[in-house]
Order: C-alpha cells, then sequence, then structure tokens
C-alpha cells in the first residue's frame, strides 16, 4: 500500500512539473515575441506604403549575389504580381565569402561534385534564387567585378586597374563567362560605363540600392556608383535604398523569426530619412524563405543573420538629393559671428540636410561667390586628425574630383586638372568646433550636381561618411 501511495505521488509530482515547465517555456516564448515586437519609434513617425505600379521598371542593384534577396526578395514578387518590369544587376563575383579550405569542406559536407569555383557557384545560386522568386535569367544581369574591390575603383583605381586579391580571383580582369562585359578590366571607369548602359537600356522608372552609409565598404561604394551613374544618364525617375549592415545587432531579433517585423535602426531614425515599408503575405514570404534558401554557401556554418531578415514585411529609405541652399541675403558679418561665437546650431541655421560623422556634423550652403561647406563638431577640433572632403563636379555627363585636406589649420587641394591656383583661391576659417571652407562659386560653373564624401583620419583610422548627391537650390 505505501509503495502504491508513493509510486501515485511521483506520478502526479511528474505531471506537475511537467505543466510547470509547459508554462514557463510558454511565457519564454509570449516575452520574446512582445520584446521583438515592442513599440518602436518607427510605428509613430510617418512613413508611407511602398507602392508598385504596373508601369514601372524597376532596377534593384546588388553588391553580391544574395543582397537582393534579402532586403527586396518580397519586392521583387510584388512586383511580378503587378506585372512591372524587373532587372536584377549583381555587381561583384562573391569571391570573398569563403577561402579555399572552407568551400571545400562545403562541397564535400553537402555531397556536391562540381568543378564550379565559388564565383560560379554564388552565381548559380543567384540564378536559382531569381527564378524561385518568379524572374528568368533575361532579368539577370551579372557584372563579375571583384568582391571587396569596388570602394577602391571609385576612389583610387577609376583609370588604373585593380588587382583583385581574394582567394578565388586574383586577376585585373574580368574572367568570368557571365561578366556583363568579357574580359572587362576592373577599374572606375569600366564600372561606370556599365552601369551607364544598363540604366540607359532598360530606363527605370524606380532604382533600388545600397544605402551610402552601409557600412560594408563594397555596399556604400555600390551606392556611390550607383548614384554618379544615375546623375550621368540625367534619369529623373524614384529612388529607393536599402540597407543590410549597420554595424549594430541589427535587425532583431537576430534570428530566424518570420513572424516578427522589420524596423529600422534606431540610428536611422530621424526626420531626414524618409522610411517606407512593404508588407509581405504569407505566400511571398515562404517564397522568400525558399530564395534565400538557394545561398547555401552563405547560410554555411549556421549564420542565421540571412534568415533575420525573414519577416513579415521589407524597408527601404525613399533617396534624394540634398538641396544646397542659397544664403545670399544672409551678411558674412553674420555668419562670421555666428562661427566665432561657436552657436550651436550654426548648420541648422544655414544648412538644408545635414551629414552626420560621429561627433560631427557637415552641412554645405552657397552666397554670392562660394560654396560653403561648414564642419561642426561636438568636441574641439583636434590637430592630430586630417578632415578630407572629396568633391566630385559633374558636367556633359564627365566629372571632375576635387580633394581638399586640413590637418592643424593648413589647406592642401588637389583636382584632375593640377590647378595649383585652387590652393589660394579656397579660402578656410575656423574656431574651437568649426571649420567653414569657401570654394569660389564660378568652379561649379552652371551649378550642376556634386557629390561630396568627408573622412577623418587618426593615425590608421579612418572614418567617413558615404558619398551623398547635392543639388543646388
Amino acid at each position: 500500500m505505501f509503495f502504491k501511495k508513493l509510486k501515485n505521488y511521483i506520478k502526479s509530482k511528474k505531471i506537475t512539473i511537467t505543466v510547470l515547465a509547459f508554462l514557463v517555456i510558454l511565457t519564454c516564448l509570449i516575452s520574446l515575441i512582445s520584446i521583438f515586437n515592442t513599440a518602436n519609434p518607427f510605428d509613430d513617425i510617418d512613413h508611407s506604403k511602398f507602392s508598385i505600379d504596373k508601369n514601372d521598371k524597376i532596377i534593384i542593384f546588388s553588391p553580391h549575389p544574395d543582397d537582393e534577396t534579402v532586403p527586396a526578395g518580397g519586392l521583387i514578387q510584388k512586383a511580378k504580381e503587378k506585372n512591372a518590369s524587373v532587372l536584377v544587376v549583381c555587381i561583384t563575383d562573391g569571391s570573398a565569402s569563403m577561402n579555399k579550405k572552407d568551400y571545400k569542406k562545403f562541397l564535400f559536407e553537402k555531397n556536391l561534385k562540381t568543378n564550379k569555383t565559388l564565383p560560379e557557384m554564388r552565381n548559380q545560386e543567384l540564378i536559382e534564387s531569381m527564378h524561385q522568386l518568379g524572374l528568368n535569367d533575361s532579368n539577370i544581369i551579372c557584372l563579375g567585378y571583384p568582391d571587396t574591390g569596388i570602394k577602391s575603383m571609385f576612389e583610387t583605381n577609376w583609370y588604373t586597374p585593380y588587382n583583385s586579391k581574394t582567394y578565388f580571383n586574383s586577376f585585373n580582369e574580368s574572367h568570368y563567362n557571365f561578366s556583363y562585359t568579357k574580359n572587362v578590366e576592373y577599374s572606375g571607369k569600366n564600372l561606370d560605363s556599365d552601369l551607364k548602359n544598363i540604366i540607359n537600356d532598360f530606363n527605370p522608372t524606380i532604382v533600388v540600392y545600397p544605402y551610402s552609409n552601409d557600412v560594408l565598404p563594397d555596399h556604400s561604394a555600390t551606392n556611390a556608383f550607383v548614384t554618379q551613374a544615375l546623375i550621368e544618364t540625367n534619369y529623373n525617375g524614384m529612388n529607393y535604398t536599402y540597407i543590410v549592415h549597420t554595424g549594430d545587432y541589427w535587425p532583431t531579433p537576430h534570428f530566424y523569426f518570420p513572424w516578427g517585423r522589420i524596423k529600422p535602426p534606431l540610428s536611422l531614425l530621424n526626420p531626414d530619412i524618409k522610411w517606407e515599408s512593404l508588407d509581405l503575405n504569407s505566400k511571398e514570404i515562404n517564397n522568400k524563405i525558399k530564395a534565400v534558401n538557394k545561398y547555401q554557401t552563405q547560410l554555411y556554418g549556421g549564420s542565421n543573420y540571412l534568415l533575420s531578415f525573414l519577416k513579415t514585411n521589407e524597408i527601404f529609405i525613399k533617396s534624394s538629393p540634398i538641396i544646397i541652399d542659397n544664403r545670399s541675403n544672409t551678411s558674412n558679418q553674420k555668419l562670421d559671428s555666428l562661427l566665432n561665437n561657436n552657436i550651436g546650431n550654426y548648420i541648422e541655421l544655414l544648412t538644408n540636410e545635414k551629414l552626420n560623422l560621429n561627433n560631427e556634423e557637415i552641412g554645405v550652403f552657397y552666397d554670392k561667390n562660394n560654396l560653403n561647406i561648414i564642419l561642426k563638431s561636438n568636441e574641439d577640433i583636434n590637430e592630430n586628425i586630417t578632415y578630407l572632403f572629396s568633391i566630385r563636379k559633374f558636367n556633359n555627363r564627365t566629372f571632375d574630383k576635387i580633394d581638399i585636406s586640413i590637418k592643424n589649420n593648413t589647406l592642401n587641394c588637389f583636382n584632375d586638372d593640377n590647378n595649383t591656383n585652387l590652393n589660394q583661391a579656397i579660402k578656410i576659417k575656423s574656431s574651437k568646433r568649426f571649420i567653414k571652407i569657401s570654394i569660389p562659386l564660378d568652379i561649379f560653373e552652371d551649378k550642376t550636381p556634386i557629390m561630396i564624401n568627408f573622412k577623418m583620419v587618426d593615425f590608421n583610422n579612418t572614418n567617413e561618411t558615404g558619398w551623398k548627391e547635392f543639388r543646388f537650390n
């Protein structure tokens, strides 16, 4: 009798423990869902829904194979459902994502018997992913430029060949059968030419490409290349950018959670950034999951990063140039007074949208004689830091470069024309936390669009903004 009671007691305890364990797990799941779907300022600010029309012609520029599917796989499906035209353009060969040892291990574990190199495999994954989303081969263009080389091609190897240094590409020209231009030499000029030809041939109404301040250099440089090509082709449609790499723990949760919503990083929630959201239905979500899973080389090793983008929506930034305001009616005496007295809202008073970098803000305006660039810092200007302003000015579908370097209140200027008079023509004024650069306005001729990039170099450390388009008001 005693043993029977003991047995029933233990049995009842097991049931109780099982029930309690179930309740704890359920509570944790509910809490997890609550945490990742709590109110975000994005829920309260004015943001629009991304809309597509059947007459739209959409180009999606992707730095690497998978960068089109992860942020915009739903957009591609929506466009196809609306009978809009879609073209996906992949910039690089994706050759830097694995070394040869890991790739060999990947093939062995997946039981794949193939002679394809990693770039060829990633190209195949791209095609299969796009087929999953409803595109055919004619909707896909692969340029075949070198992974990790896009920034160098934009800034230093515009005319000279770039020598690729990845595990699967040690060439200075494309050797792929899938390249848009066969045997193309790796240079900024050639990539720019390819982009302009594609844009002119397709004549898009919507262009989608990476955000200018994405922390991965190939992404921010792709933005710079596309921005320049759009200026040079006189494109006047809609621009949208997407973000993949922020340097923060984003998107949240950082794992597969397809019931949640993707929201902008908190660092990118400000009135100057116009977000648009695209809701996906269950069919589109499931199809996007299948498309992302085509990228087995990128999911290998248990990486959940790509999977964290699989949500019930996608988000994009409605991109537009920064307008340079005319402050000709503001006296130089007032400007100098604001500068000399370190007025905190100096930039806000004089400029439109700002560029931001760490503790620095950069604003641009013009007056009767000069284009003025203002650097405002929340800390004292550091004499050991080199402040670099790079400008590209466009005219008749060509461009000239002006690079301005300031260190310890000393200015040096370099440009394509080797115009030594620029050092004398460009003036700087500085105070404790401000630098003002004044460039003669006649250098900018008919006030055509310009692009500006800002860097801070401290010994071996470089912080920089992305390239941004500016247009005169």
